[in-house]
């Protein structure tokens, strides 16, 4: 987690790198998970900025 100044700041601290093994891993679980192949899935982020709420980003 990393506490930044605000939800553009959040948004970017996610490196492209670190995406790739996110979706590594939820292809993986979804393979093991048959009865959930016909489901798709996203990917939220939760910002937490300095001295603020939580904000929650739906498809990040």
């Amino acid at each position: 987690m990393k506490a930044l100044a605000g939800r553009e700041h959040a948004l970017g601290a996610v490196a492209a790198a670190i995406w790739h093994p996110i979706a590594r891993a939820a292809d993986f679980r979804m393979a093991r998970h048959v009865r959930y192949a016909d489901h798709g899935w996203r990917y939220d982020l939760i910002a937490v900025p300095p001295g603020r709420l939580p904000q929650h980003v739906r498809d990040a």
